[in-house]
């Protein structure tokens, strides 16, 4: 499922998102898209209320991914910004199971 996510508001652009069960409930996530850079303020991201923990950055810019703690709740919003900045709600909604939902 093709999601985009770009305009001037963000720096890089969001083009889907996996949601990957893992053992214990938790989960991994990963991003797909273009533009993510590493840079002194790190990227952050979090879906639902959840912080994204361990992110790192794909070294072509085109991913990132990171583990949540626990399974999202359905209906819960992927936020992606660097720490600098507020986070900002994407178009994906984790709806359950791996699939994003625009």
């Amino acid at each position: 499922m093709a999601q985009s996510e770009s305009s001037s508001a963000f720096p890089y652009s969001i083009t889907g998102a996996r949601f990957i069960p893992r053992e214990g409930h938790r989960f991994d996530l990963v991003v797909t898209g273009s533009g993510f850079v590493e840079r002194a303020i790190p990227l952050a991201a979090q879906v639902g209320t959840q912080r994204v923990e361990a992110i790192s950055i794909r070294s072509d810019g085109t991913a990132f991914s990171g583990r949540l703690p626990r399974a999202p709740s359905p209906g819960d919003r992927l936020a992606v910004g660097y720490l600098d900045e507020e986070l900002r709600p994407t178009s994906i909604v984790y709806r359950s199971g791996d699939l994003p939902v625009a």
